[in-house]
């Protein structure tokens, strides 16, 4: 996901990339995302809490970051901390992913057909034509 973010020619993109590659929802990311599934079942290991604290806080940081540049550049909304936006996306991502992995159908769109990824991109990042500032 890093490599794809800093790729992008914008701002706006990397928060559009951001929000929509979840890996648990992609081939690729399945197998990864899988031990997080299953150390729900093991709270009791200390040694898998730890890498689960380490994996989510790098994660939590990197968009986090992405977060504030995007709103140092005013591309996002500054009414909620970098933080608090990067555990949205986060919490909902890992939701998201859980229900996909458990082969849900019809979760995360509505009858007309929009996805929720629309849903938050155009809550974080606004309006698609809205002009970038690189």
């Amino acid at each position: 996901m890093p490599r794809r973010c800093a790729s992008s020619p914008s701002k706006t993109e990397r928060l559009r990339r951001l929000i929509g590659d979840n890996p648990m929802v992609k081939p690729g990311g399945k197998g990864a995302y899988r031990v997080i599934l299953q150390a729900i079942t093991e709270v009791d290991d200390p040694q898998i809490q730890a890498a689960l604290r380490n994996h989510i806080s790098k994660l939590h940081r990197f968009v986090a970051d992405e977060i504030r540049l995007a709103q140092q550049s005013h591309k996002v909304t500054r009414r909620f901390t970098a933080e608090l936006i990067a555990w949205l996306l986060i919490d909902v991502g890992l939701g998201y992913g859980v229900l996909s992995a458990w082969g849900i159908d019809g979760h995360g769109r509505d009858e007309a057909g929009v996805h929720v990824q629309s849903v938050i991109a155009r809550l974080v990042v606004g309006p698609e034509n809205r002009p970038d500032e690189g």
